[in-house]
Order: C-alpha cells, then sequence, then structure tokens
C-alpha cells in the first residue's frame, strides 16, 4: 500500500492525555540518597540536594527539604539501562566581580569617547545653537575638541580665539558667509582623560562648554565666565538633554579616581590626598589640613618587601663575572649557567640556600633549557 500523500496529524499534540502521558515516560528520574536505617519495613528517603543553584530552578513546590516514607515493596528501582538519561542543563555564566566590571565598561566608553564627544557636539549645536556655531567656525575646521591627559582636576576648558581680519576678498566672502565677515574665530575644546571617564559625564561637560561657546560667540559675553547669559544657555540645554542625564552647573562634582592615595594617621583629621602618580613623599611631607599628621599610603596598599634569597645574592654577585667570561652567549644560556654554578656552590656547601624551597631552582633549570 503505498503511503499516504498527507502529513501525518498533529491532533496527538494538543491531546492533554498524551502530553501527560509524554511527560511521565520522558521525565528523569531523581536520585534519592537513602542513608543507613533500622527501621525494617518502611525506610525515610531524603530528596538528593541539589547540584546546582539556578535561579530558574526555584519553583514554588521545591522538595529539597521533603521527607517521604516509602515502602520497599511497593516498586522496584529501574536498571541503569532502563533509566532514561537525565537532561543536561546550562550553566549560568558567573557574573562578573564589580571592580572587572568597572574596568570593561570603561575600555568600552574609551574606544568610542572622541567619535561620541564628536557625534554629541553636533547635536548640541543643532537643537542648542540652532547650528551657529559651526557656521561661524566653518572657516577654521570647526571646533575641534582635544583629550588631554594634563588636565586633572578641570573636566574641560573651552578655548575661543577672535581673529579680525583686514581685508576680505569677495570669494572668501562668499565662500563663508555666516562665518562673520571680518572676523574668524578659532575654537577649542578640551577634555580630560582622567576625570571625563564616563558617558554621562561626557555628555554634562560637553553641555557645559558649548555654553561657553555660545556666550562667546553667539552672545558676545566673556565676562563674567559664568554670569547671567552663560546660564541662560546652561538652562536650554539642561531642557534639550534632560532625558540624558544632563543637568549643567558652573562647577562640576564628579569624584575623580586616582591611581595612589594618602591617609592622614591623625583620629581626628583621616583627610584623604589623591594623586595620579606616586609623587608624595612621606618621609618629608605631612597632613595640609591638621598640619601635623603623618601620611600613609592606603591605595594601592603597601606590601612588605620580601627578603632577599640565595640564589638571588649569588645572582647578583657572579652574574657579571659569568656573562664576561662567556661573550656572545645568549642571556638565556648564561642564566642557565648561573643557576648550574648555584647548585654546584649550594651542593658544596658555599652558598647558603635561603628563602627556597627545596626544587626551585630544578624548576629554574627546566625553564631554561633550551
Amino acid at each position: 500500500m503505498p503511503p499516504s500523500q498527507h502529513r501525518k496529524s498533529s491532533d496527538a499534540f494538543w491531546d492533554q492525555e498524551v502530553t501527560d502521558s509524554w511527560v511521565d515516560t520522558h521525565t528523569p528520574y531523581k536520585v534519592r540518597a537513602r542513608p543507613p536505617s533500622s527501621l525494617g519495613h518502611n525506610d525515610v528517603d531524603i530528596i538528593a540536594e541539589k547540584g546546582g543553584d539556578d535561579d530558574e530552578d526555584d519553583d514554588d513546590d521545591n522538595d529539597d527539604d521533603i521527607v517521604e516514607v516509602e515502602d520497599d515493596n511497593c516498586h522496584e528501582e529501574e536498571s541503569d539501562e532502563e533509566r532514561a538519561p537525565s537532561p543536561t542543563k546550562r550553566m549560568p555564566a558567573a557574573k562578573p566581580k564589580p571592580k572587572e566590571k568597572n574596568t570593561e565598561s570603561k575600555r568600552a566608553f574609551n574606544a568610542r569617547k572622541k567619535q561620541l564627544a564628536e557625534d554629541f557636539f553636533k547635536t548640541i549645536d543643532e537643537k542648542v545653537g540652532k547650528g551657529e556655531i559651526s557656521q561661524k567656525t566653518a572657516a577654521t575646521g570647526g571646533v575641534k575638541i582635544v583629550w588631554s591627559k594634563t588636565l586633572r582636576t578641570t573636566a574641560g576648558t573651552a578655548k575661543w580665539r577672535a581673529e579680525k581680519l583686514q581685508n576680505i576678498s569677495a570669494s572668501a566672502a562668499m565662500e563663508h558667509p555666516l562665518s562673520t565677515a571680518r572676523v574668524r574665530h578659532h575654537a577649542t575644546i578640551e577634555l580630560a582623560e582622567k576625570v571625563v571617564d564616563s558617558q554621562e559625564k561626557l555628555y554634562n561637560t560637553m553641555c557645559h562648554e558649548y555654553c561657553h561657546m555660545a556666550n562667546y560667540m553667539i552672545s558676545n559675553v566673556t565676562k563674567p565666565a559664568h554670569g547671567a547669559e552663560f546660564k541662560r544657555w546652561a538652562a536650554k540645554a539642561t531642557r534639550e538633554f534632560a532625558h540624558l542625564g544632563v543637568h549643567v552647573t558652573t562647577k562640576h562634582s564628579y569624584e575623580i579616581d586616582a591611581k595612589f592615595k594618602w591617609t592622614c594617621q591623625t583620629p581626628n583629621c583621616g583627610q584623604v590626598y589623591k594623586r595620579h602618580s606616586k609623587s608624595i613623599d612621606i618621609t618629608r611631607s605631612r597632613c595640609g589640613a591638621c598640619k601635623t599628621g603623618l601620611l600613609l599610603q592606603t591605595h594601592p596598599p603597601l606590601r612588605e618587601k620580601r627578603p632577599i634569597t640565595g640564589y638571588q645574592a649569588f645572582m647578583k654577585e657572579n652574574f657579571g663575572r659569568i656573562k664576561a667570561q662567556n661573550p656572545g652567549v645568549p642571556q638565556k644560556d648564561v642564566m642557565r649557567i648561573v643557576a648550574q654554578a648555584y647548585r654546584e656552590a649550594k651542593e658544596a656547601g658555599a652558598v647558603e640556600a635561603v628563602g627556597e624551597n627545596e626544587g626551585d631552582l630544578e624548576v629554574m633549570l627546566g625553564e631554561l633549557k633550551v
């Protein structure tokens, strides 16, 4: 009989009884840890503890703490051949530590911060200044955005210079009609790499510096720097970009992250000094707040100097001599000769092994073999 040309019916897929039967057949067998008991006919079965701690398995009917009383004769355990294999569960990915997460976010920001700053400046100029800043600086290549490594406390600076032209040709006036025919504007925004280290800080700093540019070139106000006209531009920028967390103020309150930190040891002071380099000499400096407190480096914490080992002392005394005796020999071979000489001297009792574990030298010699 030829096979039917029609596809197989899918009615069984929607049948609840068929579904329940399939679930009962293919549900993995739950292994129980049966402790030794002397209860005779009935034993106590304790549900074995789960191997994982997935959040997706924390159901309301969790039976990890259930204690069941079962009759040994009520059923027989399935053999290994009859037991359905337990489906494997994908373990959840390990959550990154907060420090690692911050490092990854900073790397991602640093990779795109230059393009992000340029694009956001164009957006600010279109929405806040109606494109006037770009038009006025078109003759000098537009506003230049520079990332500085020397700015350490200021988030950014706005530099503007107006170059007055004595004679301007008609062709130049036609080419840039909106760039103020008798004035050429030079503008630069400088951003601090060590301060502006997140997208939110970048948005706020760019809006702040743009308000200075608008104050200079559109409102023709240079002093005071944060006067009423600046605050008018700041309020407009804040309204336009409030959804990005922008709130333009006269001074920033960013917490500047520093690589090195020193803390005053006076109990009632505790002043913390931050530096991007190890520039504080604690033997010569005192706390500027209490005037008398000693400073201690607290980040990164100081490590105790490890005592020099016998091999390091032997290397310091004999490396130059052995290298001079073997001219033209590669560095790795000289190191191997020094290690061999040290082992022979140690076996002869000429040197004392200080701070070394047995077998360290053999490991070093093995690594130095060509």
